[in-house]
């Protein structure tokens, strides 16, 4: 019932009716504190959407909304407050926050904490064998009971220090959500709130990743590049609290639970996205479910067959709790590296080396091709993304004979691009999708394997002389043709390049034998491209462009042949007029 009241204040934060949605919250709160772990990622989102601007209905957005959050808390406190006085309200808070109880529960919550006792642990047993620091107080966090406690050699943390980490944290993370302005979605606010609370929370309960996990699906499902993420925190929060069920008949019960809600994600995810399944199961996430596992089944069936069900009875506990709390750190990591926009910056400076090394021509090999008539299948490959989620992408790979343009195959297959568009570095973004599903292609079809790849875009003529034909050449080993559709120099060119066109049209009505037209408007640059076609608009037709391991006239010539009556060449034709129709036909 509490997951579908902060389900129902979501609802209205959807509908921008914000008083509701706070009015629902404040209910929330009074009929269970913990979902108090969501207040500052209410404070952040409000702040942001409806206190955005600053006018003359402030104070009346205030009061309304004061109103709404305070009528719940009246109708709760105030009763106990007419018979008990102030001390009735004391003693209420000091049972919902029972400092006394220490830092970590009893079965240490996967969070920071387990870490840091953990540390203090070791360096103890360090100081033993040392024997150094004698008068050390031995640790009592490890006798698996509700209490308060001190760390032998680190210092010790007190609620107010949580507080001020968790309060830090979220800080962080909530100004560079609204400082980038990339995430709108209150899910995201709510789950960074939730993750610092239980991260850096006092006396935090393992059951309470379901906090984070419930605002965290609402995210994934909208954006499907984080569905694979979703799962990893779904199954941490399935292994955090197998060890409350230890019973015979429980045992069997819950793995068949978890097993049955693994798989069900999985089909789910599939069904959802249509990608293969593998790309929810990266090789990281795989090897640590498989820790999860290890850790479990040493837990239920081992460490009591090889110590006895009476000694070091809080080893495999804790053992369950290192494991999931590297997993929260990692999440944690995770969630903050995108948040504060490392991973774009990342994936620039990746990609900046990659066309350093591809220009320079030493690091990427590739089956060249010096003459036309060395060439004797060719391919065109092309991707096509949603309308309603661009993430949602199908890449199509044609194959065809040459020259004489025979339709062999073509493969088509959906994927989530998990990279966010960056102006003029489409590589990022695509690259490695494509270069990735012609290779799987080639392992799987080697019949089929293309001595020339055209690409959908352009090569060496780009603004850094790499295109995303150069990537693909690059990555897949295979020499690429950029052919672009369309041609854009910028409002400062505009003048001298719709000069420059018209007369390269007329070039290309007079001289049909030669089929293209250098395009050298700079003649203090060598030529990087050629004009195959000008339509009606004359900055749109097919513009062609050495990719990776393959020279321009070598290209063009190539090119010329697969143009033929088409409005580009045949291979990316085919290629895109697939992925269109199977991104309408699955996603729109």
């Amino acid at each position: 019932m509490l997951t579908a009241i902060f389900l129902l204040s979501l609802y209205f934060l959807e509908k921008d009716e914000f008083c509701k949605a706070g009015l629902v919250f404040s209910i929330l709160i009074n009929f269970k504190h913990i979902y108090i772990y969501y207040a500052l990622g209410y404070v952040f989102y409000y702040l942001l959407n409806y206190f955005h601007t600053l006018n003359h209905q402030i104070p009346i957005k205030i009061l309304f909304l004061g109103s709404a959050i305070l009528a719940p808390f009246s109708a709760s406190f105030l009763p106990f407050l007419a018979t008990g006085g102030p001390q009735s309200i004391l003693d209420i808070l000091h049972r919902l926050f029972p400092i006394s109880r220490g830092l970590t529960h009893a079965f240490w919550a996967p969070n920071f904490w387990t870490l840091y006792n953990l540390l203090d642990l070791v360096l103890y047993k360090l100081t033993r064998i040392l024997k150094v620091a004698p008068n050390l107080v031995a640790p009592s966090y490890t006798n698996g009971l509700v209490q308060e406690y001190e760390h032998s050699v680190l210092p010790n943390v007190s609620p107010i220090g949580t507080l001020i980490l968790v309060v830090v944290s979220s800080l962080v993370a909530m100004f560079a959500l609204i400082w980038r302005g990339k995430e709108r979605d209150f899910s995201i606010f709510a789950t960074i709130s939730a993750l610092c609370f239980f991260y850096f929370g006092y006396h935090v309960h393992e059951k309470a990743i379901i906090l984070i996990t419930i605002p965290y699906t609402i995210y994934a499902i909208k954006n499907p590049k984080f569905i694979k993420n979703l799962i990893f925190i779904q199954q941490i929060a399935t292994f955090s609290i197998f060890p409350l069920l230890f019973t015979k008949f429980e045992i069997l019960v819950k793995y068949a639970i978890g097993a049955t809600y693994f798989l069900l994600q999985l089909f789910l995810a599939k069904k959802m996205t249509r990608v293969p399944i593998s790309i929810f199961l990266p090789t990281g996430h795989c090897v640590f479910y498989t820790l999860l596992m290890l850790a479990e089944i040493y837990n239920t069936f081992i460490h009591a067959w090889i110590f006895g069900a009476k000694t070091f009875e809080f080893f495999p506990l804790l053992l369950i709790s290192l494991v999931n709390s590297i997993g929260v750190t990692w999440f944690f990591a995770t969630c903050l590296w995108r948040i504060l926009g490392a991973d774009e910056t990342w994936n620039l400076a990746k990609c900046r080396m990659r066309e350093e090394l591809i220009k320079k021509r030493l690091t990427y090999s590739v089956q060249s091709v010096d003459y036309e008539e060395h060439v004797e299948i060719v391919g065109g490959i092309d991707i096509s993304a949603s309308k309603t989620n661009p993430d949602f992408v199908v890449i199509s790979f044609s194959i065809f004979t040459y020259p004489n343009l025979l339709h062999l195959a073509t493969f088509s297959d959906c994927q989530i691009l998990e990279t966010p568009y960056i102006p003029q570095f489409l590589a990022i973004r695509e690259a490695e999708k494509l270069a990735a599903f012609v290779r799987k292609c080639c392992e799987q079809w080697p019949n089929f394997r293309p001595d020339v790849i055209f690409c959908d875009g352009f090569g060496e003529f780009h603004s850094r002389n790499c295109g995303m034909a150069c990537h693909v050449g690059a990555l897949t080993g295979i020499a690429t043709i950029g052919v672009a559709k369309n041609l854009g120099l910028g409002q400062e060119n505009k003048e001298n390049l719709e000069e420059f066109l018209k007369a390269a049209r007329k070039s290309l009505d007079s001289e049909k034998k030669k089929g293209f037209v250098a395009f050298d408007l700079d003649e203090k640059t060598p030529c990087r491209m050629n004009i195959l076609k000008l339509n009606g608009n004359i900055t749109s037709g097919v513009f062609v462009s050495a990719g990776y391991g393959i020279e321009l006239d070598v290209a063009t010539q190539i090119a010329i042949q697969c143009l033929k009556t088409s409005t580009t060449c045949e291979p990316i034709r085919k290629a895109d007029l697939t992925s269109r129709d199977l991104v309408r036909k699955y996603f729109d």
